[in-house]
């Protein structure tokens, strides 16, 4: 699954403006500015040369580091959680804080089952924790999938993944 078909799949496809964290090669950004958002991308190490899309804003930054006072009606987290430096709650609670009142996230998070797992950097998780993760950050899932395939890494490499993959409501901001 990919965010955009997540959106598809549950009637919440509705342009508006939207964050790509970690958007490394515009892959993601370039499918929703042509479904007619407005995306800006971050990422601290993308595919050289950096070209975004005409359509697309870039900034070469962390997720840690990115300042803005903007508020996102779609945030996309896709497969970045285990190159962040924050806790997953941080982590999770940072998306939030980015994504409007009655917006999106789309987030996915390495699953126990990952290759990866016995790596406590690539902070993997059940998906009973992962879902306490989300109830405690007041988020609500809209979709929820659990997914194991093989695939490549960044560096082209082979990989057993494991990973769970959520679209999450924000409640109205207080």
């Amino acid at each position: 699954m990919s965010p955009i078909l997540a959106l598809r799949l549950t009637g919440k496809m509705k342009a508006g403006r939207m964050l790509d964290v970690g958007c490394r090669d515009f892959f993601i950004s370039r499918q929703f500015a042509e479904a007619g958002y407005r995306v800006h991308g971050i990422d601290p190490r993308p595919v050289e040369p950096v070209e975004p899309p005409d359509d697309v804003t870039f900034e070469q930054t962390t997720l840690e580091a990115f300042e803005t006072s903007q508020k996102y009606d779609l945030v996309v987290a896709s497969l970045v959680s285990q190159f962040v430096n924050l806790s997953l709650t941080d982590f999770i609670a940072r998306l939030s804080t980015l994504c409007k009142g009655n917006g999106l996230i789309y987030l996915t998070l390495i699953g126990d089952q990952d290759t990866w797992a016995v790596n406590p950097t690539v902070k993997a998780v059940s998906v009973e924790f992962a879902d306490r993760l989300i109830a405690m950050a007041r988020l609500e899932p809209v979709f929820r999938s659990i997914k194991w395939f093989e695939g490549s890494t960044y560096d082209g490499s082979s990989k057993s993944w494991h990973v769970y993959e959520y679209l999450l409501a924000k409640a109205e901001d207080d």
